[in-house]
């Protein structure tokens, strides 16, 4: 059961990362002799570095994932009037962005509740090792919220850049960061 999970998270983080391909790499070159047309759909966020992680369990391995994720977002309170930090056209739920950090721990455990009742999915960006990622995996999975690793600097990058450089945070459907979720 555990190689056929792992071969089709391969696949499908295979597919979702040619989704995010531009279509003339995907089209190929054609027989009709017609010049390609490259579709520019408007901002996207690119979703094949996150689908891996959400279809293994906490009981799989996390393959390909490099200790420690370290991240430049630190413990701290988020300023308040901050605006925007994300353009809500790119959100489809609301993102919790969190460390393995005692506070972040604790904000998840006080929170958990509201933020499955928002829909929220999680963004681990910080975590010593795979038993500290694996401890805010399971906490989230007590409260039924889907949880990844941050593999890459996207997220991390535009918190920092609009001065919310903090954990724990929620980034609701209006690209507005908040600490109190409320439902």
């Amino acid at each position: 059961m555990a190689k056929s999970t792992h071969i089709l998270g391969i696949l499908v983080a295979g597919l979702a990362g040619m989704l995010c391909l531009p279509w003339p790499v995907l089209a190929g070159p054609g027989n009709s002799g017609q010049p390609l047309q490259e579709i520019n759909a408007g901002p996207a966020v690119p979703v094949a570095p996150y689908l891996s992680h959400l279809l293994a369990g906490q009981d799989q391995p996390l393959t390909g994932v490099a200790f420690p994720l370290v991240s430049r977002l630190k413990p701290g309170r988020l300023k308040a009037g901050l605006g925007p930090v994300l353009d809500s056209r790119w959100l489809t739920e609301p993102v919790f962005v969190i460390g393995a950090d005692e506070a972040s721990i604790a904000w998840l455990t006080r929170q958990g509740e509201a933020l499955r009742r928002l829909g929220a999915s999680g963004v681990v960006l910080a975590a010593q090792d795979a038993t500290a990622f694996k401890r805010v995996q399971q906490l989230a999975n007590e409260h039924s919220l889907p949880i990844a690793h941050g593999p890459d600097r996207w997220l991390e990058e535009r918190l920092l850049a609009r001065n919310a450089g903090v954990l724990p945070v929620l980034i609701l459907l209006d690209g507005h960061a908040t600490q109190e979720p409320t439902p």
